[in-house]
């Protein structure tokens, strides 16, 4: 889900109009109305719908880190867990070709 309820094609672009790398967003856990986490979503309805409760199970009960590198250029990595982006830094990154 993208900031200002952009399509993920209008968010990045605005990203690489500003030169950034990086889209980083938070992980929410979500659960059924009855508590229930392991039930395969239905691609005909809205993820909101089906699991309309927000809980902090990873935050709170796991103390695990929610933030997340959501999306990066190709010639970046990640930590596992997708919490921190390895690559290039201000003094390089001037060399590296912006379009394909």
């Amino acid at each position: 889900f993208f900031p200002h309820n952009s399509t993920a094609k209008d968010a990045l672009a605005r990203l690489d109009a500003t030169g950034k790398n990086v889209h980083f967003g938070l992980m929410i856990d979500r659960v059924t109305t009855t508590g229930e986490i392991d039930v395969a979503p239905k691609a005909s309805d809205s993820l909101f719908g089906q699991f309309p409760l927000n809980c902090a199970v990873t935050l709170l009960l796991q103390g695990s880190d929610v933030r997340k590198a959501t999306a990066y250029r190709g010639y970046l990595r990640t930590s596992t867990g997708n919490h921190n982006v390895f690559g290039l830094n201000s003094s390089t990154s001037s060399r590296v070709k912006q379009e394909p």
